[in-house]
């Protein structure tokens, strides 16, 4: 079966090895491949060539060796390549991936900024600033440029918070300002466009330089507001059903 096999597939009688299934493969040392029956007997021509695994018997007789050998686990015979044994010690120390080690100090970021924000909107921040008496509630500024154009009302409802209410054009310069004490309303008229709202929230006020000091929370909606004839209104308490999205702006705001 072995000789029909080699000669269906072309190959030499040489260059083909077997193997019993437990780890051992067939030998290479000469012995012609027969059955189990020669197991024990003179090697013969074998035992001529000094091929490692037959030894001489004291009385100078040949001794027939076995007909396979412990199996190569290394090299794969069928395939004729190298199978390299994986570095245990190497794959278990190898770390996260680059985007796994940035998981970790993005959450952190995202916690560490919503806390330094809470912390400035509840005036939790070391502020030894000097502060004034903030503005009656419906004082306004706006740009002389602005001043004698058509305006829009502007109602503002504010919550437990001191709010500077600012109006800003393109270039993100504030051309309206409207001043509210805290748990107040004030109905003003403001210029008409399209302008990008700005929220200045806090508690000690210290004037049109400082606004709030280290705890001035400002922030920006998302999406402008265009004053038309009739106008706007906004409820600064805050609440789960709001619609007006903001942004948080890490910026000292100006007039």
């Amino acid at each position: 079966m072995r000789e029909r096999y080699r000669k269906r597939r072309g190959l030499p009688p040489e260059n083909t090895r077997w193997n019993n299934k437990r780890s051992r493969v067939e030998r290479d040392d000469g012995v012609p491949p027969g059955s189990a029956s020669w197991i024990g007997k003179d090697p013969g021509k074998a035992f001529e060539m000094k091929n490692p695994g037959y030894k001489d018997r004291p009385n100078g007789t040949a001794r027939g060796g076995p007909w396979f050998e412990p199996k190569n686990q290394g090299f794969d015979y069928q395939k004729n390549r190298w199978r390299p044994k994986r570095n245990r010690r190497r794959a278990s120390s190898t770390g996260l991936s680059w985007a796994g080690k940035l998981i970790l100090p993005l959450i952190l970021l995202t916690y560490g900024v919503r806390m330094y924000s809470d912390a400035k909107r509840w005036d939790f921040q070391p502020d030894f600033g000097l502060s004034e008496s903030f503005p009656n509630s419906g004082e306004f500024k706006v740009r002389r440029r602005y001043a004698s154009g058509p305006t829009s009302p502007f109602g503002i409802i504010t919550g437990d918070r001191k709010a500077v209410v600012q109006l800003l054009d393109k270039a993100g310069e504030p051309v309206f300002a409207a001043y509210v004490r805290e748990n107040d309303s004030a109905s003003v008229q403001a210029p008409r466009g399209a302008w990008v709202l700005r929220l200045i929230e806090g508690q000690t006020w210290q004037g049109d330089e400082k606004f709030f000091g280290a705890n001035t929370l400002t922030q920006d909606a998302i999406m402008p507001l265009d004053f038309t004839a009739s106008g706007h209104r906004i409820d600064l308490r805050r609440r789960f059903d709001g619609n007006m999205e903001t942004v948080d702006r890490w910026i000292d705001p100006t007039f």
